[in-house]
């Protein structure tokens, strides 16, 4: 469900919080120096010059100063510097100020203990045109603060005068364990619980549609691991490149769940802006998302109306127009614990004309992607050339592709999965907008039952073309994958999937880049046959 009344909480924490931020010196003198390279290490003496024989003893010392061209060298330390970090100026388009690791093979060790704090170790709050990169951030054996990094708009002003914020380059960083444990992060107050988000990206909650907000920020090459509920998380950004960053091991965490109620989330990356209509223009592309916490290892349980959410990219409450491209996402409760929770891509409430495409999903335990914006109508979402395979192995119903709203155009998929490879509800079909067809579905366990419409019985591949008129020109037919147990999804020479599918614009590429097509036509499927 959605999560409105969690980030009004949060956005009121983040401009109370921000206006609260001021310059925090660590020892007695002045300090007015800028450079071209600072540099920064904890064991010297304070407060330093900034120069190699004579580091700032604190990153917020580097900070105080750093002006645009500058680069903050953070050298590696006897112990993980512990401090809550705030930008102070902006760079420039031609001369972003970059905070990095002295050496990028020996990296600085970044943590802040807040015990809870709504917080991040570095933060930039209305700053633009920083790169933060080759840092390892790890809360093991501490109670973090509530994020790691922490950017974005906290006056609300902007929205209207602007400029939106830009700039913003997140390059080749590690986070790790970052959150607390689940006992430290249950002890929190609702509305900080919710504020958990490894990397927080935002534009502030209800942006109005056309607002400046914060835009071009590019996350890449990033690795998060063992961090708390949510690794990525974005509100109201607009034109992000969010590419080739791996995202493993995300454990439980607990937020309101827009009533009185706790639910227990897992995601890998979440996305939201609170605004009908704002238009994203986000990209994820080539990003490795997988092997979340299994529910029978959390300690946590869900109150009230709460309820239970694990998914690897989510699309929460009204983002519009992006595209989500050759992401690999496994392993999300492949046992289907709690049936009906868990997806790979989850594409809901009032999420409208997203592109998604060249996706390889497998062993998710409900549903490998989940269209459903609740209400309303907009531009389709279109589900073109993607993989699911082999989603769920326990109870209840594990499901390829689930329409549970409409507006959505389903083309070019290989879905072979164990119980449904797709399954379109009754008020999909009352909200309209569904095209179907030139999808390859496959169902492990018996072959032929492949879907179920109108939330009628799993019926037979020529009863459901009958039923849903729709698939004329899909089939119904093993795909033969390389391997499904390795896996690799490409095609083997005798694929029918293979030049089975139809040209589609928006997809001229396949995941690993190849041009489409290889062939007489498009194949079915993330992998186009060569």
């Amino acid at each position: 469900m959605s999560r409105l009344k969690t980030v009004v909480l949060l956005f009121c924490l983040v401009l109370t919080t921000a206006a609260a931020a001021t310059a925090q010196v660590t020892g007695s003198t002045t300090l007015t120096v800028s450079r071209a390279v600072i540099y920064v290490n904890k064991d010297s003496s304070c407060p330093g010059s900034g120069t190699i024989g004579s580091p700032y003893c604190s990153i917020q010392n580097a900070f105080n100063v750093a002006a645009a061209g500058d680069d903050i060298r953070i050298q590696k330390a006897s112990s993980p510097y512990d401090e809550n970090a705030i930008a102070q100026s902006s760079g420039s388009s031609g001369s972003p100020i970059i905070v990095e690791s002295d050496d990028a093979s020996n990296q600085a060790i970044i943590r802040y203990t807040g015990n809870g704090a709504v917080a991040g170790a570095m933060e930039f709050h209305d700053r633009n045109y920083w790169t933060i990169q080759n840092l390892t951030f790890d809360g093991k054996g501490v109670f973090t603060s509530t994020m790691a990094v922490w950017i974005g708009l906290s006056n609300s002003g902007r929205w209207s005068s602007g400029p939106a914020l830009t700039g913003f380059r997140v390059l080749n960083n590690t986070f790790r364990n970052w959150g607390g444990t689940e006992a430290q992060e249950s002890s929190l107050s609702t509305a900080t619980q919710s504020a958990i988000g490894t990397l927080f990206i935002s534009g502030g909650y209800g942006a109005p549609v056309g607002s400046f907000t914060i835009d071009g920020t590019v996350v890449q090459d990033n690795l998060f691991d063992t961090d708390r509920m949510i690794a990525i998380s974005m509100t109201s950004t607009t034109h992000s490149i969010v590419q080739n960053n791996e995202i493993k091991n995300t454990t439980c965490g607990r937020q309101t769940s827009g009533g009185p109620g706790l639910a227990v989330v897992i995601d890998g990356m979440h996305l939201i802006t609170g605004t009908v209509g704002f238009v994203t223009g986000d990209l994820f592309k080539g990003n490795l998302i997988h092997d979340h916490q299994l529910p029978g290892s959390c300690g946590l349980a869900p109150t009230g109306d709460g309820y239970w959410e694990a998914d690897g990219i989510h699309g929460d409450v009204y983002p519009v127009g992006g595209t989500i491209d050759s992401n690999k996402i496994w392993n999300i409760d492949p046992a289907n614990v709690h049936n009906g929770t868990s997806t790979g891509l989850h594409i809901e409430a009032g999420n409208f004309g997203w592109t998604v495409k060249n996706n390889v999903i497998y062993n998710i335990g409900y549903a490998g992607i989940l269209n459903n914006q609740q209400t309303g109508s907009g531009p389709v979402n279109q589900y073109y050339n993607n993989t699911i395979y082999s989603n769920g192995s326990g109870a209840g119903n594990q499901i390829g592709i689930e329409l549970r709203w409409g507006f959505a155009v389903v083309k070019n998929n290989i879905i072979g999965v164990t119980d449904l490879p797709i399954y379109v509800r009754s008020q999909a079909i009352t909200a309209g907008g569904i095209t179907i067809d030139y999808n390859d579905y496959w169902n492990q366990g018996t072959g032929a039952n492949v879907a179920s419409w109108n939330e009628g019985a799993i019926t037979n591949f020529a009863t459901w073309k009958t039923n849903c008129g729709c698939d004329s020109h899909s089939i119904n037919a093993d795909p033969q994958f390389v391997s499904s147990s390795t896996p690799d999804f490409h095609l083997q020479a005798t694929s029918p999937a293979i030049n089975a599918g139809i040209t589609l614009t928006q997809v001229t590429t396949d995941f690993d880049g190849i041009a489409r097509p290889q062939g007489s036509a498009y194949d079915m499927g993330a992998y186009d046959w060569h």
